[in-house]
C-alpha cells in the first residue's frame, strides 16, 4: 500500500473509503456511527465517527472524530493522520507543526489544525502511539442547532 496522509482540511467518508476500502466494522454509539479499518494486516487501526443520528453515512459526510492507533515502537504503518504516523518521535511531530506554524494549545501535545480541527497525540517513551483529531467546528455547530431545536446540519465538506 502506498503512503496515505489524510489531510483534515477536506476529508470526507468518500476519501476514507477510496483510500482504505470498506470498513471492517460499523458501530453505532449514542448519536454517532463509527467506522473502523484495520490497516494492511498491521496492528494499526483507524476509526472515524460521524454524527448521523441513526441515518446512513453519506459519502460527503465529514467525520466528527478520527483516531489512528498503533504500537508506538513500530513505524511500519504508511498511514498518516494530519501528517503524523504511529511510531514517529514526538520531537519530529513538534518540529513538523512548528514548521507549518500551527498553534500549539495548552497541554503540549495538542495543536489547532484549522478553525474546525484540533489534533492531539499520545506517546510512549517519546514515540507516538495514537493520533486523535476532533472536529470541534462540526460538533459545536451540531450542538448549537440541537439546542435551538432546529434541523441537524448536514456534516458536509464545508465543515472540514
Amino acid at each position: 500500500m502506498a503512503e496515505i496522509d489524510f489531510d483534515l482540511s477536506n476529508l470526507t467518508r468518500a476519501d476514507l473509503a477510496q483510500k482504505l476500502g470498506p470498513p471492517a466494522c460499523n458501530e453505532t454509539v449514542g448519536e454517532a456511527t463509527s467506522l473502523k479499518w484495520t490497516l494492511s494486516g498491521e496492528p494499526f487501526f483507524l476509526s472515524a465517527s460521524f454524527l448521523v443520528f441513526g441515518q446512513e453515512i453519506e459519502s460527503c459526510n465529514v467525520p466528527s472524530t478520527l483516531i489512528l492507533q498503533g504500537p508506538p515502537m513500530t513505524s511500519v504503518s504508511n498511514i498518516k493522520l494530519a501528517g503524523i504516523r504511529p511510531g514517529d518521535s514526538e520531537e519530529h511531530v513538534k518540529k513538523l507543526f512548528e514548521k507549518e506554524e500551527r498553534t500549539f494549545l495548552l497541554g503540549y501535545k495538542r495543536i489547532k489544525w484549522n478553525e474546525n480541527w484540533l489534533v492531539q497525540w499520545l506517546g510512549v517513551r517519546g514515540k507516538i502511539s495514537m493520533v486523535i483529531c476532533v472536529n470541534e467546528g462540526l460538533i459545536r455547530r451540531t450542538w448549537e442547532e440541537r439546542k435551538r431545536g432546529q434541523e441537524i446540519p448536514s456534516a458536509s465538506a464545508d465543515l472540514s
